[in-house]
């Protein structure tokens, strides 16, 4: 169960994928959902115009994307999360992140009686952040391209 979701879904307003150039990192995260949810399992791409876009992995076919970028970019990349069946991250590019976590995961305390009940049959709910590291390396580049 999720509080506060970090993704919010925006719809085909969005240019996917965004240009080559404008991406400045790329991750991937499971739910807890799996293995027979539908959605879950996301890939996730900031960019300088959309600044953050995601889309399920396995209504999409990310394969040419990512064997694209790979080549433009001379760096694997690759999905790594795709038999996780809890709520894990990482980051795909760029390879300075690459393999850290994308997502810490903090458990909300409950507030009443009732949530306290629901975190015991269905789990804590939990509150979704970017790393610090990745935090940090999405305002210095936003910074760094705006220059």
């Amino acid at each position: 169960m999720v509080a506060n979701s970090l993704v919010a879904y925006r719809g085909d307003e969005l240019p996917w994928p965004p240009p080559p150039d404008s991406i400045v990192l790329i991750a991937e995260y499971t739910t807890d959902a799996g293995p027979f949810a539908v959605d879950d399992y996301f890939l996730v791409i900031h960019s300088l115009e959309a600044e953050m876009s995601y889309r399920t992995v396995l209504s999409s076919n990310f394969e040419p994307l990512l064997r694209d970028l790979s080549k433009s970019w001379g760096t694997e990349l690759s999905l790594a999360l795709t038999s996780s069946t809890e709520w894990q991250s990482r980051v795909i590019w760029p390879v300075e992140l690459q393999n850290q976590r994308y997502f810490k995961l903090t458990p909300v305390p409950s507030r009443s009686a009732l949530e306290w009940l629901k975190s015991k049959v269905f789990g804590p709910a939990l509150d979704l952040a970017l790393t610090d590291e990745v935090r940090v390396y999405l305002e210095q580049e936003r910074l760094r391209r705006s220059e």
